[in-house]
């Protein structure tokens, strides 16, 4: 939110611009601007996975054998993230994460985030995903989970 805050605006009203103005509050909840923003962060957030799948550091995901891989979701203000379950997945995921809460000054909420494994995962493989992670594990990915 710094770039909020730190930057002067100018509006454009009947085609005149106005004293250019600093942000004091940041965006708030509700602000009809926190899609777009979402939206313009996330994008960073995709380049950063893409690259990864490119360079097939990121293992992606099919949901059934002739699928197309899906390594990524964002939808409303929520993102899924879709990787073969092993603990390499894990490191480059938290390291993904890493990378665009350096960039973009936001952090994943360890307290919201829920890992859910396809019914044939190894529990083995669960149980060190999520510790390597400090994620809780969910046994139904219904819709109350994004929210």
């Amino acid at each position: 939110m710094k770039c909020v805050t730190s930057s002067s605006l100018q509006v454009q009203w009947n085609g005149e611009y106005s004293p250019e103005f600093r942000p004091m509050r940041g965006i708030r909840h509700g602000d009809p601007l926190s899609p777009h923003l979402f939206n313009l962060t996330m994008k960073r957030l995709a380049h950063i996975i893409s690259h990864k799948v490119a360079t097939k550091e990121w293992t992606t995901f099919r949901l059934a054998r002739n699928d197309t891989p899906i390594s990524h979701l964002f939808y409303a203000d929520d993102l899924v993230l879709y990787v073969k379950a092993t603990l390499v997945n894990a490191s480059v995921i938290e390291s993904s994460l890493d990378l665009f809460g350096a960039c973009s000054g936001h952090m994943v909420n360890r307290h919201k985030t829920k890992v859910f494994f396809s019914p044939n995962t190894c529990p083995d493989i669960r149980h060190s995903i999520c510790a390597h992670l400090g994620y809780q594990e969910i046994n139904d990915i219904s819709y109350r989970y994004i929210s």
